[in-house]
């Protein structure tokens, strides 16, 4: 999740992380683009790890209740 989130950090500032969720604010006619780039930085799977899978789930919302 660390090192997603440090790539993810250099595109999209991360405005906010709970556990192990990290929250962007887009323009909203970016927030497919940013969002399909978070899934797969978030699915990457880490050198040091191989064969390890990982998976991602999101939303996008207006506010924090919409993206969950």
């Amino acid at each position: 999740m660390g090192e997603a989130m440090a790539r993810i950090n250099k595109v999209y500032p991360i405005a906010l992380t709970v556990h192990d969720s990290c929250y962007v604010v887009v323009p909203e006619d970016e927030a497919q683009t940013a969002f399909k780039f978070m899934e797969a930085e978030l699915s990457r799977t880490p050198t040091w790890a191989p064969g390890l899978p990982l998976a991602s789930e999101g939303a996008i919302g207006n506010n924090l209740k919409e993206a969950g």
